[in-house]
């Protein structure tokens, strides 16, 4: 997680390898197994690399998380409405799970968010925005959840925080103001997370604050080790124009 958070991706591949060779070595180890899914997972998230998996019987909610939020980032609407199908069932079945619950709603959520842009695009804005405006219920709802809870001692729990989700969705239909207060409290509980730091950057810089985003761009920049990456690019260029 350490090594994600700093950009380090070539490393954390590396430790994907690993455990995926302990699992080989232990095939009779269930955590072994589940410590694959749950670092490539996190993988997935965290570099927004959004590839597509086979969704199958065993998929559990972590790796149902990742595949949800790639096939709706890839506007595969098709595969995001079957992970949430398979999510809603799983949470019926568990109905005191909260993080499971959390996961559902921000992989619903997102979903709804790209079946609303579609709608928008096929000038059905009505339906678009009916859409949209569920989908912030549902974020709003995880994000209640998520206050239910102690923040994360280390790693992010869910794989992506609600508030950190909820901040880019809001940024992304242009409402900066609440966006900004979703990702200040991201980091209340997840402090220094890159992404919501990024999403504080972007958000500032949406409406003409230069000064606030550079603040958050260059504290980007003293986060990640690598300044190959994107998002360390993206800060660079802004940097650059001041």
């Amino acid at each position: 997680y350490g090594d994600l958070q700093m950009g380090d991706y070539e490393r954390a591949v590396m430790w994907i390898e690993r455990a995926k060779k302990v699992a080989a070595d232990n095939p009779d180890d269930a955590r072994s197994a589940s410590t694959v899914i749950t670092l490539e997972s996190r993988f997935i998230i965290e570099t927004e690399s959004w590839q597509m998996r086979d969704l199958t019987p065993d998929t559990n909610a972590e790796e149902l998380l990742s595949m949800g939020m790639a096939a709706a980032n890839s506007n595969n609407l098709r595969r995001a409405n079957d992970v949430v199908a398979r999510l809603e069932e799983m949470t019926t079945a568990r109905p005191d799970d909260s993080n499971l619950r959390i996961i559902t709603l921000e992989v619903a959520a997102l979903t709804l968010q790209r079946e609303a842009a579609a709608q928008s695009q096929l000038s059905m804005p009505e339906a678009g925005d009916a859409m949209r405006q569920e989908a912030m219920e549902m974020l709003a709802k995880a994000v209640e959840l998520a206050d239910a809870q102690r923040p994360p001692n280390g790693a992010a729990v869910p794989l992506k925080p609600a508030h950190e989700l909820y901040g880019e969705v809001l940024l992304e239909a242009g409402d900066y103001a609440q966006a900004a207060q979703m990702f200040e409290q991201s980091l209340k509980r997840t402090p220094n997370r890159p992404r919501s730091v990024l999403g504080l950057a972007r958000t500032y810089a949406a409406v003409g604050d230069i000064e606030t985003a550079a603040v958050h761009y260059r504290h980007v920049l003293s986060i990640y080790s690598n300044n190959r990456i994107r998002e360390a690019r993206e800060a660079e260029a802004f940097l650059d124009q001041l």
